[in-house]
């Protein structure tokens, strides 16, 4: 994981999360260790981050994902990091939480 200076990201970033069990009314992602929900089977490492990308294709498969596995309806959020941001590799990041937005069912 690497420290992301927010500073050296493009003004106009938009992150993205992908989920199908995140309620439409809510506005924060917290992590699994303060919702005591995983939503990854098997996760047993970052339980104190949320992850989220830059590419809404990805955030897609993530929303995909998480509707085969936990059901509801696949939906995309956009996202504001709380905190530092972390990058786990080209598509992926991470924070201590975020806000979210409803974008797309």
């Amino acid at each position: 994981m690497e420290l992301i200076n927010k500073y050296d990201l493009p003004v106009d970033v938009v992150f993205f999360h992908g989920s199908s069990t995140i309620s439409d009314s809510d506005f924060m992602l917290l992590p699994p260790n303060n919702t005591g929900i995983i939503q990854e089977k098997g996760r047993k490492k970052n339980l104190d981050k949320v992850f989220f990308t830059m590419d809404k294709g990805t955030a897609n498969i993530y929303a995909g994902r998480s509707l085969n596995q936990n059901g509801g309806i696949k939906k995309i959020f956009r996202v504001i990091p709380i905190g530092e941001i972390y990058k786990i590799n080209d598509l992926t990041f991470c924070a201590n939480a975020a806000f979210i937005e409803l974008i797309n069912y």
